[in-house]
């Protein structure tokens, strides 16, 4: 019989003995530690989280002026930082038979995303991973693309129609809200199919339901990733139970699909991984819908966010649209009055400038980490002058995290003096002296090595068609309804523009998110 003081008992034992095994000392000699020597690594690690939610940027910096290339932040963090542009470098080109991410990729589908306990995990690491990575290379996103692009190109005609219904020919719109029900739904319909649109479409007619649960898990992710609060207590912690709901629902809607034979998808990632796991002795359909769960959340957790960022950094940027206007128009990407089949060809090799602005906002706008397993003890040179090696010794079974950002704010080489400026011209440039391509190069918002981001061409084409959209219908003029909940923004070209804060409770986690909307005036372009 279930006994409520029994549980409570034991859950603050098992969190007494969690933090007893936890409060260990740092067990290499070669790299620094953070924090106070005399205080307890728990305490520790409490004030680095503290400090990385206050201000990421300055947290950052401060870690490299600090510590230098390398440093150990205890738990609850528990993890290893890389802070130098060429310590990271170095990271990226070790063997996965010393610094592993696909233990991690398992590990985090089945603590996150529903995935159940496996047997076999060389089944997912030789048969099934590999089946996903076919499914987005560039060469298949053509169907799923034209997709997206139907989807969207209707949310455009809907908000057209209210323009031109509107007795004053304009609408005010909050950009964040009506970027993510767009997206959302195109970015199923690119991945899932029509049919499965439909599915997920409720008695409004919209997906609303199948959003709030998506949300709800979302919001609960980096409390339910960060493992702090053990299993046994996630019953009575609010967003966990509650994201364990919501989860629930969405693991048997994509279940039922899986068992339903993927209805409306002819081939694409979705089907070819279902089909994958199902000819599996030892998987099922509930295998299946994990794996599948974890594919969703990754299409809308990040680029809808990136989006958003787009939208309120180059709608500020008037002279950026023209521009943009007439590169998209020179390469005909997009039909005469947006709806039809984009040239993708053209979006891809004839939008330069396009590019660049998104790979600016994807460098300013995204807290990216990769991370890595260590399965054996490894020698790592972490020094900035290969002539001068500075070799420090990563524990076996530690974590090892290269925080992006980093990389993207603190390397003035790279970037100059102006890395916090948002400037769309960034990657557009040439230059003699090779810093273009060293700009490209270093620009690492997907990461890097074996855990580059699969999704990351179908996430750029996302973004460049949903920008290509709305510029070749609408002018925009941002609304500043309360500067006190606004934050000035410094963009290349633009006297004054406006941003709200970031959230600081997603470090790591891929795009920032925002504290609040932000309020367009949209017209039908002039």
């Amino acid at each position: 019989m279930f006994n409520l003081g029994n549980t409570i008992v034991s859950s603050v034992l098992a969190l007494a003995l969690l933090i007893f095994f936890r409060w260990q000392p740092w067990r290499s000699s070669s790299i620094p530690s953070y924090g106070a020597w005399y205080l307890p690594p728990f305490v520790r690690g409490i004030q680095a989280i503290i400090a990385l939610g206050s201000n990421e940027d300055a947290f950052l910096l401060a870690l490299r002026q600090k510590y230098g290339p390398i440093v150990y932040l205890p738990w609850p963090l528990g993890i290893i930082f890389l802070l130098t542009p060429r310590a990271i470098a170095n990271y990226y080109l070790v063997p996965s038979k010393q610094f592993n991410f696909s233990h991690f990729r398992l590990m985090s589908t089945q603590l996150l995303f529903g995935l159940p306990p496996q047997r076999d995990a060389n089944i997912w690491f030789d048969r099934i991973f590999p089946v996903h990575a076919r499914g987005m290379k560039k060469n298949r996103l053509t169907e799923p693309m034209q997709r997206f692009h139907e989807v969207f190109a209707r949310k455009v005609a809907m908000l057209k129609d209210q323009v031109e219904e509107s007795p004053n020919g304009f609408v005010d719109v909050s950009i964040q809200e009506w970027l993510l029900d767009a997206l959302f739904d195109a970015g199923l319909a690119a991945m899932f199919g029509h049919e499965f649109l439909h599915r997920v479409t409720d008695s409004t007619g919209t997906t609303q339901q199948f959003y709030h649960h998506f949300k709800t898990v979302d919001d609960a992710f980096m409390l339910k990733a960060s493992g702090f609060v053990p299993s046994v207590l996630e019953p009575i912690v609010t967003p966990l139970r509650n994201a364990q709901t919501s989860n629930t629902v969405i693991l048997g809607i994509f279940k039922q699909f899986v068992l339903d034979g993927t209805p409306g998808l002819d081939e694409g990632l979705i089907k070819e991984v279902a089909e994958a796991i199902m000819k599996e002795e030892t998987l099922n359909a509930d295998d299946a819908a994990g794996s599948i769960n974890g594919t969703f959340w990754a299409l809308q957790a990040n680029a809808p966010l990136s989006c958003v960022s787009l939208f309120y950094r180059a709608l500020q940027s008037p002279t950026l649209i023209d521009e943009l206007r007439a590169e998209v128009e020179a390469g005909g990407v997009l039909p005469i009055g947006v709806m039809g089949e984009v040239n993708q060809a053209a979006l891809s090799d004839s939008t330069p400038l396009m590019t660049s602005t998104v790979n600016e906002t994807l460098r300013l706008d995204t807290t990216s980490s990769s991370i890595r397993f260590i399965l054996t003890d490894v020698p790592f040179d972490v020094s900035e002058d290969p002539s001068k090696p500075n070799v420090v010794v990563v524990p076996k079974g530690s974590r090892m995290v290269a925080p992006i950002r980093q990389i993207h704010i603190d390397d003035k080489d790279t970037w100059g003096d102006d890395a916090l400026m948002w400037d769309p011209y960034r990657f557009f440039r040439k230059t003699e002296d090779g810093k273009d391509r060293e700009r490209l190069q270093a620009m690492r918002a997907f990461g890097g090595g074996v855990s580059i981001c699969e999704g990351r061409h179908l996430a750029m084409v996302e973004l460049k068609t949903a920008l290509a959209c709305f510029l070749s219908v609408f002018d925009a003029k941002v609304q500043v309804d309360d500067e006190g909940t606004l934050e000035r923004v410094r963009l290349a070209g633009v006297e004054e523009a406006w941003s709200p804060p970031k959230d600081g409770t997603r470090q790591g986690a891929g795009a920032y998110h925002y504290t609040r909307d932000m309020t367009f005036r949209v017209s039908l372009r002039t």
